[in-house]
């Protein structure tokens, strides 16, 4: 045997003593070294949408803004409506904006929520506590508003109001805060009336507790109620004036009121009108 030929045989036979041992036969030939942090990492996907059979979620008209979600659970329908104010929601003459299908999920493994979609948002109602929420995904952006069902609204009831003890600092018919001898601006104290009927609005004021004047600080009539914010409004412009007294109803004898402020010593003020019951 050439020496040739042994080299040749030795060569041979450390290869077949590494593939016994578990080792790579050794080449001469060069190879591209990869490294463990090249590889693609293995990611695992996760539905954070998991359909389940039943909700514990009312049926029924939510508002959110001034947006009508109706939740028809028995069927899984979901249609939402924009509409101009309450009498209007009433009569069920608004604008239809869409109308889908929608299931019930398990979200993150975390809560339950009716899921719905429309021109790729996705829309989850949900429970929160006591308080419901409509969620509405965009994307990697998210965005939650309260949502109120509209059949646990308050109701403006008919009738006289008293308003709690109001007081502010005095003024003339021009406006100007009127002064003591020791130029100290002098307080007064006055209540506001409410007289509500169906078709009138009027807010009166006055410094006795027990009865108001007969002339009215301001009025109007036909006047709209506003469904906003799972509330219902109504707006009382001021005589010859730029602002309003608004009125947002609370119970069957309550409403607060937030009466703006035009200028000085006009009776802007905030607070809870009571019915007056005989």
């Amino acid at each position: 045997m050439n020496k040739k030929n042994a080299k040749a045989l030795l060569m041979g036979l450390a290869a077949m003593t590494l593939v016994a041992c578990g080792g790579t036969p050794v080449s001469n030939e060069s190879r591209p070294v990869v490294s463990e942090s090249s590889e693609e990492p293995v990611i695992s996907v996760v539905n954070p949408y998991v359909d389940i059979e039943t909700i514990d979620i009312e049926g029924g008209d939510y508002m959110v803004n001034t947006t009508i979600y109706s939740f028809d659970k028995a069927n899984k329908k979901m249609k939402v409506t924009q509409y101009e104010d309450y009498e209007s929601y009433k009569k069920n003459e608004g604008t239809l904006l869409f109308d889908v299908a929608v299931r019930f999920v398990l979200v993150n493994n975390n809560y339950n929520a009716v899921y719905f979609e429309n021109e790729g948002l996705i829309y989850l109602l949900r429970k929160n506590a006591d308080a419901m929420q409509m969620v509405t995904k965009n994307g990697g952006v998210t965005s939650t508003l309260p949502a109120f069902l509209v059949a646990e609204i308050a109701q403006f009831s008919y009738g006289n109001y008293r308003s709690d003890k109001q007081s502010q600092n005095k003024a003339d018919e021009e406006g100007n805060y009127i002064y003591d001898s020791q130029n100290n601006t002098i307080r007064e104290e006055f209540y506001l009336y409410l007289e509500l009927s169906e078709t009138k609005a009027s807010i009166y004021v006055e410094d006795s507790e027990f009865n108001r004047s007969e002339t009215p600080l301001h009025s109007i009539t036909n006047y709209t109620v506003i469904l906003a914010n799972g509330k219902l409004l109504i707006k009382i412009p001021h005589e010859n004036g730029s602002f309003n007294c608004s009125l947002t109803a609370r119970s069957e004898t309550t409403i607060t009121f937030t009466n703006s402020m035009e200028r000085k010593g006009d009776y802007s003020c905030a607070g809870t009108f009571t019915k007056i019951l005989k």
